[in-house]
This record gives structure tokens, C-alpha cells and sequence, in this order.
């Protein structure tokens, strides 16, 4: 069985010694070191390039979200699962538009992290529907029609960039190139009157229906 290394951030030690102890009760996960700010935790990645980087979306230096633009903009293979006590709609939103792979809120059970990390280690994205629900209401953009200004791939385009895909992960999802998902993501831009993927999530969400089961369901088809 092969082992998953990964590091933990957090500004408070407390935390991390307890997600640390916690986590010595799975054999298939390796805390390789715990860090205390974001600085420390990106330089982490570059180093030991774990598979999975457990932080708090709060750090000090540089928070838990420019760890994820420089990782993205870097292109380094760590995965990111964030975790925050409290955080606002826009952070969560920000965090899933960015590319996150996991996010937990403080309602989450022990066992939730163990599987998120499990989950994220092959490749899969752990978004729980109700919490990006309650970010998207929370939000209450007003209503945009989407269905009257995109095309039918330019919807499908919309929708996996939301979820925090690249330009080469959209492509390989609906056979196009890269290049080719980034000219549709442009003229999505255009036509819904936005200028990041982190408003773009918003409207993607607010878009879906307002059935929690269809929305589910729709969330489900996109990420699988």
C-alpha cells in the first residue's frame, strides 16, 4: 500500500498537533511537517513536494489562498485541501474557482478529513455540495439569464472552470485544446461581464437550479 505524504499549516499549534495526532491512526498517510504560516508552507511544497497540502485558509505572511495561486502559477503537483473555522462565501468561492482540491468547514467530522485526503492523493476533487451551497446563497447575486447568452459548450466550459479546472483539464474533459478552452472561457467572460473565475463560479452557481436535487445532480455530473 503506498503511503500519501503531506504537510500541515496552521498558525495555531494546538491544530496541528492535533490533526497530526489524529492522522498517525492512518497507516497510508504520512505527516511529513507542520508549518506555521504560508511562507513556510509553500516553501514546504517546493521542497518535499508532498501529494496533499492540509491548510488553513487563514495564514500568516501570505494566506492560505496565494499558497494556491503560486502553486497553480507554478504548476507544482501538490494538492491543496483547505480548512477554516469560519469562512466567508467569498473565500470558499475564490478557493474552488482557484483550483482547490478539498475544503473544510468546521462542522466537518475526523473522518471527513481521512477521506478527503484519500480522495484528493487520486486525483479527485472533494467540494461538498451543501457548503458550496450556502456560499453561493449567501452570495445572492442578482439573476442572470446564462441559458440565453452561452452556447451549449460554452455552458459545459463554464461549469468545469467553476469547479477550478485548468485550461488542459477542461480540454481533456471535452476533447478540445487547451487553447481552444481558453478562447471559449474568453468569450464567456464576454458575455456574462465578468473578469475571474471566482465571479464566474458565482454566476455558475447561481445559474444552476434552484432545486436542491437538480443541483446536486448537475454538481455530481460535472465533477464525475
Amino acid at each position: 500500500m503506498s503511503v500519501i505524504n503531506i504537510i500541515v499549516a496552521d498558525s495555531h499549534p494546538v491544530v496541528v498537533s492535533g490533526i497530526n495526532e489524529f492522522l498517525k491512526s492512518a497507516s497510508d498517510i504520512r505527516v511529513v511537517a507542520t508549518y506555521s504560516d504560508g511562507v513556510q508552507a509553500l516553501q514546504a511544497i517546493r521542497d518535499l513536494q508532498p501529494a496533499v497540502a492540509v491548510i488553513a485558509l487563514s495564514l500568516p505572511k501570505i494566506s492560505g489562498l496565494d499558497v494556491l495561486a503560486t502553486v497553480n502559477r507554478d504548476q507544482l503537483a501538490t494538492r491543496i485541501l483547505f480548512y477554516a473555522a469560519q469562512a466567508n462565501p467569498r473565500d470558499i468561492i475564490a478557493a474552488m474557482a482557484e483550483g482547490a482540491y478539498g475544503f473544510l468547514g468546521k462542522d466537518s467530522q475526523p473522518h471527513e478529513l481521512l477521506h478527503s485526503i484519500r480522495e484528493i492523493a487520486a486525483g479527485r476533487k472533494c467540494l461538498p455540495f451543501e457548503l458550496l451551497a450556502h456560499a453561493h446563497q449567501s452570495r445572492s447575486p442578482a439573476p442572470i439569464p446564462i441559458e440565453k447568452l452561452l452556447t451549449q459548450r460554452e455552458w459545459k466550459v463554464m461549469q468545469l472552470a467553476a469547479q477550478g479546472l485548468s485550461n488542459k483539464e477542461i480540454g481533456r474533459r471535452l476533447g478540445m485544446s487547451a487553447g481552444t478552452a481558453k478562447i471559449h472561457l474568453y468569450h464567456i467572460f464576454q458575455k456574462v461581464g465578468v473578469k475571474s473565475r471566482s465571479a464566474l463560479a458565482t454566476i455558475a452557481f447561481h445559474s444552476s437550479s434552484s432545486d436542491v436535487t437538480a443541483t446536486k445532480s448537475k454538481f455530481r455530473r460535472i465533477m464525475h
